[in-house]
């Protein structure tokens, strides 16, 4: 008898701990072939070559960022680039602002391109100057800090938020480009 309630006392704590150990989801989606948070969509844009659209996205990169630091995988057919953008969210009705450093690749081909933000990294401040951490593991480590989970909940929950809503603006950016009148 004692030994059955040890085993079933073990077994209730082994599920606990297990149960703990879940990581929370949020709303930001993941890359299918990797399982990493991040973004893709696709982009259609009628009586364009992929070369049209790589030179239109190549020179609207340089415009946005006033350089050409971005990486060239594929003539035409694919660009790399390193950004970021800021994401300012509640807790408690504090405001805090952290910065998304992320990944983008674009692929091209005839009629559309496809965007996939990755590589999704939060810094603790709005110039990005801290360490960068993986999003997956910034979002595990509030939930254990001895916050509550309430509060870790709610901050992750906000920032989720604001992360998806720099990277729906950032995509509505480069769409809009398209629409844009040259100034000549």
């Amino acid at each position: 008898m004692h030994k059955t309630i040890v085993l079933i006392l073990i077994l209730l704590c082994s599920l606990n701990i297990l149960a703990q150990k879940k990581q929370e989801e949020y709303q930001i989606p993941r890359i299918e072939n990797t399982g990493k948070y991040g973004f893709e969509k696709v982009i259609k844009i009628d009586n364009k070559s992929a070369k049209q659209l790589y030179d239109h996205i190549k020179s609207y990169l340089i415009k946005k960022h006033a350089d050409n630091d971005f990486i060239i995988a594929n003539e035409a057919k694919e660009l790399f680039d390193h950004g970021s953008f800021p994401a300012t969210f509640k807790v408690t009705n504090i405001q805090i602002t952290y910065t998304i450093l992320y990944t983008l690749s674009i692929k091209f081909k005839d009629n559309k391109f496809k965007l996939v933000l990755s590589d999704m990294k939060a810094s603790t401040n709005s110039q990005g100057t801290t360490s960068e951490v993986p999003l997956e593991n910034h979002f595990e480590n509030m939930n254990a800090l001895a916050t509550g989970k309430k509060y870790a909940r709610e901050m992750n929950e906000s920032l989720s938020e604001s992360i998806i809503n720099g990277a729906n603006k950032l995509f509505v950016d480069i769409e809009n480009s398209f629409a844009e009148k040259d100034e000549w």
